[in-house]
C-alpha cells in the first residue's frame, strides 16, 4: 500500500472527509490539514509545495529520515514532518479506532447490472420501422460515485450542503446525474458486456469536474439594507475543500442496439428513450457488420 492511500486511510479513522489528487486535503469541524507525501527522495521543493495552499495545518510524510536542512525548513515554515517511526504511530492509533481493517483487507469494487425494462419484442417492435430488425442487449459500463458538497454563496458566510449521485460512462468520458432508485438484477435475454476504456482514476477526475458545474450557478439573493430590499446575483459555488466523493460500484447500464435494413435505433433499455436514430441512404443487410460505437 502506497504512503497516500495510508493517509487517506489514517485521516478517514479519525473523522476526516479526505479529498484532494497531489495534495490531499483533510477537512473536519472546520478545521483543513493540507497533507502531502513521498515515498522515496523528498526534496525541499516537496515539502515547499505545501505553502501553495492556505491551511490550518501542513503535513508532509515519507517512510525515510529527513535530514537537518529539511528539518529546519519545515520548522521555520510550520510544517509538520511525519517520518516512518511517526506514520507507524499514526497507523496504530487509526487501526484503534477503526479496526484493521482499513489497512489490510481489500475490498472488491462492487459490480452489478441495471435491470432491463424493455424485452426483446418490444425493442423490435420499437425498430421495425427499420423493415425486420435483429436487437442486440448491450451492457454499458459506469463508475458510479455519491457525493456530497457544502456550497457558498459568494459575499455571504451562508453553506449549504448538496448531496448526489454522478455516473462516468466509462466508453464515452461523459458523466451525468443519476437517480439514487436503481434496480439491479440480471437480464432475462443474452448480452454482451462492453469493456471499459477508462480506469477509475481517470473515471473520478471526470466526475469531480462535472461535480463543480453542477454546483456551481448564479442565483439571486434578496438582500435587506436598512432603506430598501435589494435583490443581487451572487454567484454559488462548491468549497474547495468541502467535497467528498466515493465510488458506490461499477455498474452495467442496458441499451439495446436495434439493426434493420434501413437504419438503427439505439433506446435506453430501462426507459425506452431513444438515444441514437440513424437512417441509411443505402439499404444494407441486418447482417452486415455495422460499427456503432
Amino acid at each position: 500500500m502506497r504512503i497516500r492511500d495510508i493517509l487517506i486511510n489514517v485521516f478517514k479513522a479519525h473523522g476526516f472527509a479526505v479529498s484532494g489528487e497531489r495534495l490531499l486535503i483533510a477537512v473536519k469541524d472546520g478545521t483543513k490539514i493540507i497533507i502531502s507525501c513521498k515515498d522515496s527522495g523528498t526534496a525541499k521543493e516537496d515539502v515547499a509545495e505545501l505553502l501553495s495552499v492556505e491551511a490550518d495545518k501542513r503535513i508532509f510524510a515519507s517512510a525515510h529520515l529527513f535530514d537537518d536542512e529539511l528539518q529546519n525548513f519545515a520548522k521555520a515554515s510550520n510544517i509538520i514532518l511525519w517520518d516512518r517511526d511517526q506514520l507507524e504511530r499514526e497507523i496504530g492509533k487509526a487501526v484503534l479506532l477503526a479496526g484493521s481493517d482499513i489497512f489490510f483487507e481489500k475490498k472488491e469494487r462492487k459490480e452489478c447490472i441495471v435491470k432491463p425494462k424493455i424485452g426483446l419484442s418490444d425493442a423490435k417492435a420499437i425498430g421495425k420501422k427499420l423493415g425486420e430488425p435483429s436487437a442486440a442487449l448491450e451492457l454499458i459500463p459506469y463508475y458510479v460515485y455519491n457525493y456530497s458538497c457544502e456550497v457558498l454563496v459568494e459575499g455571504s458566510l451562508d453553506t449549504k450542503r448538496n448531496t448526489g449521485v454522478i455516473a462516468v460512462n466509462s466508453i464515452t468520458k461523459e458523466a451525468e446525474e443519476w437517480s439514487i432508485d436503481i434496480e439491479t438484477g440480471m437480464p432475462d435475454s443474452g448480452y454482451t458486456k462492453l469493456p471499459t476504456r477508462i480506469n477509475e482514476k481517470k473515471a473520478w477526475e471526470i466526475a469531480y469536474q462535472r461535480i463543480i458545474e453542477l454546483n456551481t450557478k448564479v442565483v439571486e439573493v434578496m438582500d435587506e439594507r436598512d432603506v430598501a430590499v435589494v435583490f443581487e446575483k451572487r454567484k454559488i459555488k462548491p468549497k474547495e475543500d468541502a467535497v467528498s466523493i466515493n465510488l458506490s460500484g461499477l455498474y452495467y447500464f442496458p441499451v439495446w442496439n436495434i439493426k434493420g435494413k434501413t437504419g438503427l435505433i439505439i433506446i435506453n433499455a430501462v426507459t425506452s428513450e431513444i438515444i441514437k436514430e440513424e437512417i441509411y441512404k443505402n439499404p444494407v443487410l441486418v447482417d452486415e457488420k455495422i460499427d456503432v460505437i
